[in-house]
């Protein structure tokens, strides 16, 4: 009840579109009816038994709302009740007289209402407009149920006659507004109804006096055509019937016909099923009988929608059927070739693990090679020098002065060592100019280096130190280390790396 009365605020507030704010919150509580009419039934219960220990005018004013909350959830019993209080309290016996001919109009009994009516013509005058008000009712009913129009015509004329003395006699403010609107509705003075009402409306309360504003209110833009309005009211005055027990109603079967004529089927069939149970539940036989003649009609349509829903379902359910199938067929293919794939990546893997290990032994022969190279230009290197102590030590025995020093060896060597690594480092040359500044790079014939060079491919054999340089060249320690420095100053990037990277070059990636 705490969530639907907050469902009713902010429908309140919002007010009612083509989408139906308020229709969500009146759906809602036709789900809950069973509980509502429950929590009544208890409520009504308790007040007959509070009306069993009251006597005197307690009693009578206690009867009066047993009786008032009955007349529309079950009048029948408050047929009864009018009946006991008429027999055990003589003092009010008029006024239990005209709630019977109330009670009995409830009921589609109109003879029977108009014959317990007409025995109340003596009534004093403070009664008077009640028993206009009930006479109202009962013709306006006659003229609602009649079959010809000459008769209609004849129970409308009475209706506005007994309104017009209820707006004489009444006392009461609200009664005169409400059938002073009904009044101006009549004479089709629709605006003027609708203003009138607006004094009494109240879009926050559900009472059963909000119940009967808004279903007048509903008639009255219905009158200026403006239907959203009156579907709004409609709809507010069916929740105020539902909150207050009300089974005997007009709002939920009117707004069915109105949300079958806008093509909302499937809720005017709910609402139509729902007022055809609670009118022949509270025994209103004639309101059942009008609901009935309409009921055919929606819930055909209602059928023929629930079978184009089951026939699209069927469809839907064979194209799902279909895409599942088709979804695991898929899933086979795709499984195996997934292990497909699987057994490709293992024997890819496993190729480069092997690669790798190719790689790695290749690599080991490399820096073997590497190494042997080294030492090896090292010996020819240190032979040439022995070479040449050795033709300085004969010209010195021989006392030959002439004797120059021989660098055709040296030339061979350099010519050899050149030829060599080139032949194992193709792109040496170009790899270094990579790394150093494009104004400093080298453009050398072919199977050719030069100084800088040679010390740099001495530096990626891994001959590192500047006295084994100098020494294999056949230069001065500070000429290797003046080479150096200059290489290192023209170096592209930070200058720390740059003799790590020519290492690296002709390097396999995952090695460098």
């Amino acid at each position: 009840m705490v969530l639907l009365a907050s469902m009713l605020s902010e429908a309140s507030a919002r007010g009612f579109d083509t989408g139906g704010r308020l229709l969500p919150v009146l759906d809602s509580l036709i789900d809950h009816r069973a509980t509502l009419r429950h929590d009544y039934r208890l409520r009504l219960d308790s007040m007959a038994r509070s009306l069993r220990t009251l006597g005197g005018e307690a009693r009578n004013s206690a009867a009066v709302r047993l009786f008032d909350a009955r007349l529309s959830f079950e009048p029948d019993s408050a047929c009864l009740l009018a009946d006991v209080m008429q027999r055990t309290d003589a003092g009010h016996a008029l006024q239990w007289q005209m709630r019977k001919a109330n009670a009995l109009n409830a009921m589609g009994m109109y003879l029977e209402a108009l014959a317990c009516i007409d025995s109340t013509a003596s009534c004093p005058d403070t009664l008077r407009s009640f028993r206009f008000s009930t006479l109202r009712t009962i013709y306006g009913a006659l003229a609602e149920y009649a079959s010809t129009d000459a008769h209609r015509r004849q129970y409308l004329r009475l209706t506005a006659l007994y309104r017009d003395s209820i707006i004489l006699t009444t006392s009461n403010m609200t009664d005169r507004i409400v059938v002073s609107a009904d009044r101006l509705r009549a004479m089709g003075h629709h605006a003027q109804a609708v203003d009138t009402l607006m004094q009494l409306y109240r879009p926050d309360e559900h009472t059963r006096l909000q119940a009967i504003v808004t279903y007048c209110l509903s008639e009255a833009y219905d009158g200026m055509g403006q239907a959203d309005k009156a579907a709004e009211m409609l709809a507010r005055s069916a929740i105020c019937d539902l909150l207050t027990g009300v089974r005997e109603y007009i709002s939920l079967w009117k707004l069915a016909e109105a949300l079958y004529a806008r093509g909302d089927t499937r809720r005017a069939y709910n609402y139509l099923k729902c007022s055809l149970q609670d009118a022949t539940q509270s025994k209103a036989r004639l309101r059942a009988y009008t609901i009935g003649s309409i009921y055919p009609i929606i819930e055909k349509s209602y059928l023929e929608l629930e079978s184009a829903q089951r026939e699209r379902q069927r469809i839907f359910l064979l194209v799902i059927s279909f895409l599942t199938l088709a979804l695991a067929v898929a899933l086979v293919c795709i499984s195996r070739q997934i292990a497909g794939l699987k057994a490709v990546r293992r024997r890819l893997s496993e190729a480069n693990d092997q690669l790798h290990r190719a790689n790695d032994q290749l690599s080991q022969t490399n820096r073997i090679k590497e190494e042997y190279i080294g030492r090896y230009l090292e010996q020819c290197s240190y032979y040439i020098s022995e070479i040449e102590k050795c033709r300085r030590i004969i010209g010195k025995t021989r006392n030959d002065t002439d004797i120059r020093p021989d660098d055709g060896y040296l030339k061979t060597f350099y010519s050899d060592f050149d030829r060599a690594f080139l032949k194992i480092f193709p792109t040496f040359i170009d790899d270094f100019n990579r790394l150093i500044e494009p104004a400093h790079r080298f453009e050398l014939r072919e199977w050719t280096l030069n100084t800088e060079l040679r010390i740099f491919a001495l530096i990626r054999l891994g001959i590192d130190r500047s006295e084994q340089i100098a020494r294999l060249l056949q230069y001065s320690n500070s000429t290797i280390y003046n080479y150096r420095t200059k290489m290192r100053n023209c170096a592209l990037g930070p200058r720390e790396t740059f003799e790590q990277r020519v290492r690296a070059i002709g390097m396999p990636e995952r090695q460098m």
